[in-house]
């Protein structure tokens, strides 16, 4: 296997992008992905605010079709009671559940980046990273660190970056864009399948 060497330097975009992969990750296999625990809190969440919508939907639906089959007052040409209806409760309800999706699930993730982002200067400064076979390195100009293969537990792939674990919820980000080709990237893909063993 040919050694790999990549410079690169991480950005705020790369910390999000690697805390989406991180949940997403942690969420497909109901672990936390702070703790590693088993919890399923946010796949709950989805199914509560889908069911909570379709029971909506269809009190509402049932309460027009029975506005529908009541007569009409003689000279009266259309029923404003539907459009009020859903106006006042439906509309208002998918923006209400929308709002919590928003509030619970992408804002905290956008100011937890920010957070990782602004306390961590070393993360901001150029990296080196070296591997061949027997070893990987992690040098950012202040640090060096070595590493066996067997240090590292598993690692991500996302469109942009490689996230490299030596726990379930510590990584290292390398993006992609720090290579020199494509084929680099798909060499460094093929290292660490075969350095790394599979672990669900």
């Amino acid at each position: 296997m040919p050694r790999v060497r990549v410079e690169f330097a991480n950005t705020l975009a790369d910390v999000k992008e690697a805390q989406r992969t991180h949940e997403g990750a942690a969420i497909l296999r109901f672990r936390d992905p702070r703790s590693g625990m088993r919890q399923p809190a946010r796949v709950t969440f989805f199914w509560i605010a889908f069911i909570a919508l379709t029971v909506g939907f269809f009190l509402y639906q049932k309460q027009h079709d029975a506005t529908l089959q009541s007569p009409p007052p003689p000279m009266q040409v259309s029923n404003p009671q539907w459009w009020f209806n859903f106006l006042v409760f439906f509309v208002p309800g998918v923006v209400l559940l929308l709002g919590i999706v928003y509030l619970q699930l992408f804002y905290p993730r956008h100011a937890a980046a920010k957070r990782v982002w602004d306390s961590n200067p070393s993360l901001q400064l150029c990296r080196t990273l070296d591997a061949d076979a027997s070893r990987i390195i992690l040098e950012d100009g202040q640090a060096s660190r070595e590493m066996r293969w067997s240090s590292l537990v598993r690692y991500l792939e996302s469109s942009n970056l490689f996230l490299l674990y030596t726990a379930d919820g510590a990584y290292d980000i390398v993006p992609k864009r720090g290579f020199a080709s494509v084929g680099e990237v798909d060499a460094f893909r093929a290292l660490l399948d075969e350095q790394i063993p599979a672990r669900s």
